[in-house]
């Protein structure tokens, strides 16, 4: 396997678990009553849901780039990337086998896992 197809696995992966998410929070919160749907706590979850979406742009970025001339740059960002989905996933899978959490979350946990995982083989691979 190449560090360009373990990019392009990641980012695969890294995209369904974002579209999951997005739908998930998006029919979370058309179906809350308006008191939950003003909360700072949900305004919080779509300010991070605009963040990943512009960390999703940026891995989609560094996989068009990764085997162009000047690819360093973006194999340590996928690498940074990955190691910061690691640090993210491995708690909320943990935390979701051990609480019996809903199995969409866990699902959404694991495949942050799997991504993290193949970003990180996309800067070690050559």
């Amino acid at each position: 396997m190449t560090s360009k197809q373990s990019a392009l696995w990641g980012n695969i992966i890294a995209s369904l678990t974002f579209v999951i998410t997005a739908f998930r929070t998006l029919i979370l919160a058309l179906f809350a009553s308006d008191i939950i749907a003003n909360t700072a706590f949900v305004k919080g979850i779509f300010i991070s849901m605009v963040i990943n979406l512009i960390l999703q742009i940026l891995t989609w970025i560094a996989y068009v780039k990764i085997d162009k001339r000047d690819d360093k740059g973006w194999r340590i960002f996928l690498l940074v990337i990955g190691i910061l989905w690691l640090i993210v996933s491995v708690p909320a899978t943990i935390g979701g086998l051990v609480s019996v959490a809903s199995a969409i979350v866990l699902i959404e946990s694991v495949l942050n896992l799997v991504s993290g995982v193949f970003f990180i083989l996309a800067f070690v691979v050559k």
